[in-house]
């Protein structure tokens, strides 16, 4: 029996995310192996110093940079996992990866908070026409990234893909 045009449509989508986050997945998770052994061997942590005039995120991230270099190894690792998964038509995957773009959706849109609550101060005119302009960059890359992340976690959460996943 041939299938619909909607099916193919759908299984093309998990098709292609699944072996899109394997190989992106999977790069990231040995840059992270890697990099968390040069961080972990190559950088005391009494000699990080935290630049005069932090404050809030930024403070937070300086004084926790191996927790968040772990942590996003942990993401990593993770989501390659669930690309497996997927792969090998889990259903477990796709609820991962519906939690991975969720955290995704966050982050971005802290980032651009971040950027809103707690701008760079500028020390002069032109700096202040360069911080205005990043500020602006950054609140633009953060909606787009988000809007990116919300489509495909609503795409992997259709009743279609998961149709598809529970029919194999």
């Amino acid at each position: 029996m041939l299938a619909s045009n909607e099916e193919v449509r759908t299984l093309s989508f998990l098709w292609l995310f699944s072996r899109v986050t394997f190989v992106i997945s999977g790069f990231a998770s040995l840059a992270g192996v890697i990099q968390v052994v040069l961080i972990f061997s190559l950088i005391n942590e009494k000699q990080v110093r935290i630049p005069q005039g932090s404050a809030g995120i930024p403070l937070f991230i300086l004084a926790h940079f191996r927790l968040f270099v772990l942590l996003t190894l942990l993401l990593d690792l993770t989501g390659f996992v669930a690309s497996i998964a997927l792969i090998r038509g889990k259903r477990w995957g796709q609820l991962t990866w519906a939690i991975l773009l969720a955290v995704g959706i966050a982050w971005s849109l802290a980032c651009v908070a971040s950027e809103l609550i707690f701008p760079y101060p500028p020390p002069d005119r032109v700096s202040a026409h360069v911080t205005h302009t990043w500020i602006g960059l950054v609140t633009l890359l953060g909606i787009l990234g988000a809007t990116l992340l919300g489509y495909l976690l609503n795409r992997l959460l259709s009743p279609e893909t998961t149709r598809q996943l529970t029919a194999r």
